[in-house]
């Protein structure tokens, strides 16, 4: 369960698809209730995306959770994910963080870093002060997105046998291809 707005905002439409992409977006709690009591009453603080969860569960499953993901099951996730940019991308708008720092901007237009420790509305540009960051953050915010989307391979059903009064019954009534 998921909430659709931070604790300091007012609410937008919930979920709604042009919803900025800032902070109290993007920063909500996340309560998940996993079977047997896995990570029972644990409060995990960090930057934690979807395929962490599903790294999670194959970890609770004991499972090898791929290399990019996290499991929130081991002694390290906080430490890991203060490690590791975190994207978040809508059209031609984009967000990366990175510990404190937070590279803004939308395609056509240079990108805005911030400080969110020092300038939690993201109001000063702090792009001259650190190019190194933002170099950083925008080559990875770059890669990710133009990262080809991987597709799953889609699993084939074996060959439907049917029995042969069946055949016969669908042949009499003209059904049969």
């Amino acid at each position: 369960v998921t909430g659709d707005v931070g604790s300091v905002s007012a609410p937008l439409i919930p979920f709604d698809e042009r919803a900025p992409l800032s902070e109290d977006q993007l920063h909500v709690p996340l309560f998940v209730k996993f079977p047997e009591g896995h990570l029972a009453g644990r409060s995990i603080s960090g930057l934690f995306g979807p395929e962490d969860l599903f790294a999670t569960i194959q970890d609770a499953l004991g499972l090898e959770p791929p290399e990019e993901t996290i499991s929130l099951g081991s002694g390290s996730a906080e430490d890991e994910a203060k490690e590791r940019a975190h994207i978040a991308s809508r059209g031609d708008a984009y967000a990366t963080r990175l510990g404190p720092h937070l590279l803004v901007g939308s395609d056509g237009r240079p990108p805005r870093l911030c400080r969110i420790d020092l300038d939690p509305l993201c109001t000063l540009d702090r792009t001259s002060e650190n190019p190194l960051a933002v170099q950083y953050l925008w080559l990875t915010t770059f890669r990710e997105l133009s990262r080809p989307p991987t597709d799953a391979p889609t699993p084939v059903a074996p060959p439907l046998v049917l029995p042969e009064e069946l055949v016969s019954a669908l042949a009499v009534w003209g059904i049969e291809r």
